[in-house]
């Protein structure tokens, strides 16, 4: 493959890696996984393998105060109350309309960096914010109307996955200690998650322990762990090639695989009102995203 060509296949592969799990995990919370059992599993296995590639790529990683804050903070904002939020979530509705309304972080970024003065005055970011405002409104009521068990409780819970993504994001751009390898630092994240999920799983006695010979909700666990693994790996070879600018445009890879794969497993339609919604929304993250000149200097 040409180089030229390898920064888009990787967005994409990383964009269709994460829109995947979020079918995945609506199967298996739906089919007697527990979604604090479901979060376990994909907290650790992914820092075993993390933790594994450091030590054989022969990575330091640090354990000083500023460090251990880091890890702390990023693992408990940016993995485990997402993603435990977002297990239970997917019990109660479409993974299509989760995999949209996960990825309206940079939405949700935009005002908290202008409160927290980490970005400037942008008219074209406020009207993407409004935008997506509106999108999300409008999913909401939409959801006061279908036909399944109250869905607009699990809708409001959902919006607290991206803002907890958001202010992870915000915390890593001011906070982010140097020097620091991201294999490294994405390691200390995902042990933290994985020990903060660990005793409420066991508390809760929600912890899901395989059986032999492997269940078909054994093996999209460990697809997903694999899935995730291989998500990393690429993420940080996406930012080495390409930076966090083109990578920024992989919400909208994340958004429209989930919802492909929301029609294809779960047979998930959507109401005309819920197509223009997620328009708005996608229309939103497009806006959200650099101009081209900045994506030109990469």
């Amino acid at each position: 493959m040409k180089s030229r060509y390898l920064p888009l296949f990787l967005l994409l592969a990383l964009g269709i890696i994460w829109g995947s799990g979020y079918s995945i995990a609506r199967y298996c919370v739906t089919h007697g996984v527990p979604p604090l059992g479901y979060s376990f599993w994909q907290s650790i296995g992914p820092a075993i393998f993390l933790l594994l590639c450091v030590i054989v790529r022969r990575h330091r990683m640090p354990f000083n105060p500023q460090y251990l804050r880091y890890y702390i903070l990023c693992g408990v904002l940016g993995i485990a109350i997402p993603n435990t939020l977002m297990y239970y979530c997917a019990a109660h509705l479409p993974s299509g309309l989760i995999a949209v309304m996960v990825n309206t972080v940079p939405i949700w970024i935009y005002p908290l960096a202008l409160l927290f003065a980490q970005e400037k005055w942008s008219t074209k970011r406020l009207c993407a914010v409004m935008l997506g405002v509106i999108g999300i409104l409008w999913i909401v009521i939409e959801g006061s109307q279908w036909s399944s068990i109250g869905s607009v409780p699990w809708m409001l819970l959902l919006l607290l996955v991206p803002l907890s993504f958001a202010l992870c994001a915000l915390f890593i751009a001011a906070f982010r200690p140097v020097p620091a390898e991201s294999m490294s630092l994405s390691a200390g994240m995902l042990i933290v998650s994985a020990l903060c999920v660990t005793p409420w799983t066991f508390h809760l006695k929600d912890f899901y322990g395989f059986a032999w010979p492997l269940q078909l909700n054994d093996w999209l666990i460990l697809l997903e762990i694999a899935l995730s693994s291989v998500g990393y790996v690429i993420l940080f070879a996406l930012l080495k090639r390409a930076g966090p600018v083109f990578y920024s445009l992989v919400g909208g890879v994340v958004s429209l695989t989930g919802l492909f794969w929301g029609w294809l497993v779960f047979h998930e339609t959507l109401t005309l009102g819920n197509l223009c919604s997620i328009i708005l929304i996608l229309l939103a993250l497009l806006l959200m995203q650099p101009s081209k000149q900045a994506l030109k200097e990469l």
